[in-house]
């Protein structure tokens, strides 16, 4: 008995077909998850220029009405007293200074704060789990600030950086502060 198309074109797949199958769907879903991280960064990166343009040009608008406003009294004062052109000289030249200073002061703030809202949208969290705990890593930083500070007399203020080394096994944290202080706690 002939068979029809489409059973013919139909074949049982074999688990290693359906491995290849989920691998495959894994794989596109990482390179999506991918293309869509680095369309995000792009956009953070054109928020953050465009962040940088506008708040130079508010400032540069403020600092020349602000330098408009002095010349103006400026030019009272010399129709009023004779003044040397020196002085008018070197106060253009400060006025370009301080646009410049105020301007580079600007564009670092917005910068600053679009870093801090870009790393702010990244934030991640682990959990450890195991023997029916569940540790955050929060947990896990604040009892190694609160070992150091309160167990061997340090100052947590002066903390830079924190390196954890979590012994599920052992049931024990181990830390090392400033890559020179070293301690653990009980987990």
């Amino acid at each position: 008995m002939p068979r029809s198309k489409k059973e013919t074109t139909e074949t049982k797949k074999t688990p290693e077909t359906k491995k290849k199958e989920k691998v495959t769907k894994a794989v596109k879903t990482a390179v999506a998850v991918a293309a869509v991280e680095k369309a995000a960064e792009v956009e953070a990166e054109k928020v953050k220029k465009a962040v940088a343009k506008k708040a130079v040009k508010t400032v540069a608008k403020k600092v020349a009405e602000k330098a408009a406003d002095k010349k103006t009294a400026e030019k009272k004062t010399a129709t009023k007293k004779a003044a040397p052109a020196k002085k008018t000289a070197e106060k253009k030249t400060d006025t370009k200074k301080v646009v410049k200073t105020a301007a580079k002061v600007a564009v670092a703030k917005k910068v600053a704060t679009a870093k801090k809202e870009a790393k702010e949208a990244a934030r991640t969290s682990l959990i450890l789990q195991f023997a029916g705990m569940n540790v955050t890593y929060d947990d896990l930083i604040q009892n190694a600030k609160n070992k150091y500070q309160f167990d061997m007399g340090g100052d947590v203020s002066g903390i830079k950086n924190i390196d954890l080394y979590v012994k599920p096994d052992e049931g024990k944290v181990y830390f090392v502060i400033n890559k020179k202080i070293e301690g653990d706690y009980d987990l």
